[in-house]
């Protein structure tokens, strides 16, 4: 079993404790996931997490229902969580987040994503041939959205009139 990691480590303008509590909260993989994926959380809604908590979430990859159960393997507020894989789609799955105060403004959010492929072989192709890339957009979709999601006053969009083009004489 082939064991990948991905990391990722993003800034956030927002105080350590009020961080934790946005990544702890269930309800935000929902919204920090690609919503043609329609991540959703199954059965009691929670405001917050702890060891031993176990969440069932649904999404569809490729309009395929998909079924998948974590535990929450550790949590220690306000500085990190793990979630492991119970049920699902891979071999292996751990996930652990962790929190950095830099101030009383700034969080740095650290991402450390392990896991590894079930089918041998065929999980490597399909791996190779097209779920790498949907790990990776997923993950830069999460980066992207956690941007928007925690700034208090996002960059808007430049506006752009459109209007139309001067008729021509027909010649």
């Amino acid at each position: 079993m082939k064991v990948r990691v991905l990391k990722r480590t993003q800034m956030v303008p927002r105080p350590l404790e009020e961080t934790y509590e946005i990544f702890s909260n269930p309800q935000s993989l929902e919204i920090l996931t690609p919503s043609s994926m329609r991540f959703q959380l199954l059965g009691q809604r929670l405001d917050s997490i702890r060891p031993g908590t176990v969440l069932t979430y649904r999404f569809y990859l490729y309009r395929l229902p998909i079924l998948w159960q974590i535990r929450i393997e550790s949590a220690d507020a306000p500085n990190s969580f793990t979630d492991v894989q119970e049920k699902g789609p891979l071999a292996h799955w751990q996930h652990t987040q962790t929190f950095v105060s830099h101030g009383s403004k700034s969080t740095e959010v650290r991402d450390r994503f392990e896991f590894a492929l079930r089918y041998g072989r065929a999980g490597e192709f399909a791996y190779r041939t097209f779920l790498k890339a949907i790990l990776r957009q997923v993950i830069d979709y999460r980066s992207n959205k956690i941007d928007l999601f925690m700034h208090s006053n996002p960059a808007k969009p430049a506006k752009v009139e459109a209007r139309p083009a001067p008729r021509q004489p027909h010649a």
